[in-house]
């Protein structure tokens, strides 16, 4: 039962965080901006998520880190939801740009002069 509450409270957070970085990774062609969100994104979460909240509060959805008895119980499992669709979008988006050779390869794009 403990294993299962890990993973359920890391999974949907690491699987956003991996479709965020593999999608900058991907359209920008440069694996440096997906290392650069792996590093910024939950560092920043990390730091504002206890001052975050109160603040703004419309922002629980979208939070990675949860402190317990801050959101309710449904709050909790819209979040996890959310972030799991999140990521699951990206990576889908990641892996349909990954079936075209030449927008990947940069082929098809216009070139300015």
């Amino acid at each position: 039962a403990a294993f299962f509450a890990l993973v359920l409270r890391w999974l949907p957070p690491s699987v956003t965080l991996m479709g965020l970085c593999l999608f900058a990774s991907v359209w920008a062609r440069r694996t440096a901006y997906g290392v650069l969100l792996a590093l910024v994104v939950p560092s920043g979460l990390a730091i504002v998520r206890d001052s975050i909240l109160p603040r703004v509060p419309q922002l629980w959805i979208a939070l990675f880190y949860v402190n317990d008895g801050t959101l309710t119980d449904t709050q909790y499992a819209i979040n996890r939801l959310f972030l799991l669709a999140l990521g699951g979008v990206l990576i889908a988006l990641v892996i349909a740009r990954m079936n075209d050779e030449e927008t990947i390869l940069g082929l098809n794009e216009r070139r300015q002069t």
